[in-house]
């Protein structure tokens, strides 16, 4: 065995990671790893095959000499190009046995004659060789990132991603090609381990990491909004609430780096000390919500129901007791003062609602009265008289007006109601005098004149209009006693009654 380790150490000094190039007299050599019945390929360079076509790929010795089938390790092994976008790729696929050991995969092909490039020349090996670890793949020194903000479940499907990278994208198995020690649902620990089963046809190895802390800059909302006040736990604990990804970091262990930002609304949160899990700082915004005081609103708003209160008629003493409430109310108002002053102000609202009013009482009854007097024919000159009355009771009446008012009223009233009308007594007797009158045997066309009249004086009649339909109706009257036809007829008939009487 040691004289076979020191032919190899004379021929070559072989490489132990992958894809590393090595020399070996003219020959190099790359390092490849596949596992038992696994397909890998190696991509061939372009100038790796510069000047040669027809090229093969094949199996060899360690020394690059061709195999017979029997002392193959590889069930197929193919050169293939293809064509992409206008490029030429190139590539030796190959697919090991159920067995472990070392295999060796060359190129050979004809070299190009510069003179004659379709001559077929004997086909000749490229110098590089491939040297094909068929064996479990070592998942020693793999790279797993994963964090305490990520459930077992997330972490576990990223040690699995992170050995299938070694493997090449063959499947492997929890449990049956690798276990895990370390990880819970609750990660209790920051330290994993994973380690390849002997069992396992595809890996072998260990590794180990550790979960990273979070930071608090990754925190998702560094806009706390409005606060109650920008105490120091007031902040941590928004700030907490609204990034439940720290939900297992007390608020205890968070501290305020510097308060001389608060005026700002922003203040930097730091971990105090050292935490297992959680490291950094993160800088945050806030706002300070007005102070609460809710005696001081309710206050306010009494004042301003206040204010709504209108004088209604009621007294100026009582009007001034209440505006002199609103001012006490208003003046060095607080919310220390404020429940007091409220208790004030609406005691005088109520004085101020309850106040009676006697004598405005009197006088809308008055004015009542007084609106349901009709003109009744009285003349124009008393009716305006009495309506100038109303209206002046009406304006700006209240408690301290309404006795005076209510005398001027009451007097108006008693003018109005004496005023007298000597024209339209006089009509009222000449229309009673014209409907005494009978037809008599008068013609249609003259009775019914004479009750047209008649109507016309009735209708709108007034002191103011009395004289004219007197003279109007007489006239009516007049024509309906001297018609000249009913005189002619009436001097017939006695005639004739003589006549007869004395024949």
């Amino acid at each position: 065995m040691k004289k076979l380790l020191l032919l190899l150490n004379s021929i070559c000094v072989v490489a132990s990671t992958a894809a590393t190039v090595f020399a070996c007299n003219n020959v190099k050599r790359i390092d490849i790893e596949v596992v038992p019945n696994g397909t890998n390929f190696i991509d061939v360079e372009p100038e790796m095959i510069k000047g040669y076509s027809n090229i093969q790929a094949v199996e060899v010795d360690f020394l690059g000499a061709e195999l017979s089938s029997p002392h193959k390790i590889f069930s197929s092994v193919e050169y293939t190009t293809s064509n992409i976008k206008g490029s030429k790729f190139s590539k030796i696929t190959f697919t090991a046995k159920n067995e472990i050991g070392f295999g060796y995969l060359r190129l050979k092909g004809s070299q190009e004659s510069t003179t004659s490039p379709t001559s077929q020349k004997e086909l000749v090996f490229l110098k590089k060789i491939f040297n094909v670890n068929v064996g479990k793949l070592d998942i020693k020194n793999t790279k797993v990132i994963a964090d305490f903000n990520q459930n077992q479940e997330t972490i576990e499907s990223a040690i699995k991603n992170a050995i299938k990278t070694k493997t090449d994208g063959i499947d492997i198995i929890q449990d049956k090609d690798y276990v895990i020690t370390g990880l819970d649902r609750t990660l209790s620990s920051s330290k994993i381990k994973v380690a390849a089963k002997k069992l396992s046809k595809v890996i072998k190895g260990e590794f180990a990491f550790e979960l990273m802390k979070i930071n608090l800059t990754t925190a998702t909302d560094k806009v706390l909004g409005e606060l109650p006040s920008d105490n120091d736990d007031q902040i941590i604990e928004a700030f907490l609430n609204q990034n439940p990804e720290f939900k297992g970091l007390p608020k205890t262990q968070l501290q305020i780096k510097s308060a001389l930002t608060k005026t700002s609304g922003t203040v930097t949160i730091q971990i105090k000390g050292t935490h297992d899990r959680y490291h950094g700082e993160v800088v945050v915004t806030y706002t300070v919500a007005p102070p609460k005081t809710p005696n001081l609103d309710a206050l306010n708003q009494k004042i301003a129901e206040a204010r709504l209160i209108a004088q209604a008629g009621k007294s100026l003493v009582d009007w001034t007791a209440l505006q002199n409430a609103i001012s006490t109310a208003e003046t060095d108002k607080s919310e220390d003062t404020a429940v007091v002053k409220t208790t004030d102000l609406q005691s005088a609202m109520t004085v101020f609602n309850n106040a009676a009013t006697p004598n405005l009482n009197t006088l809308n009854t008055k004015l009542e009265q007084a609106k349901n007097i009709a003109q009744a024919g009285k003349s124009l000159v008393d009716w305006t008289a009495l309506q100038n009355a109303i209206s002046t009771a009406e304006t700006d009446k209240s408690e301290d007006t309404a006795v005076v008012k209510t005398t001027d009223l009451q007097s108006a009233m008693t003018v109005f109601n004496n005023a007298a009308t000597p024209n339209l007594n006089t009509l009222n007797t000449k229309l009673e005098q014209a409907k005494a009158i009978g037809q008599a045997g008068k013609s249609l066309v003259d009775w019914t004149a004479l009750q047209n009249a008649i109507s016309t004086a009735e209708t709108d009649k007034s002191e103011d209009t009395a004289v004219v339909k007197t003279t109007d109706l007489q006239s009516a009257m007049n024509q309906q006693c001297c018609n000249p036809k009913l005189k002619r007829i009436r001097y017939q008939a006695w005639t004739s009654q003589k006549y007869c009487s004395s024949w």
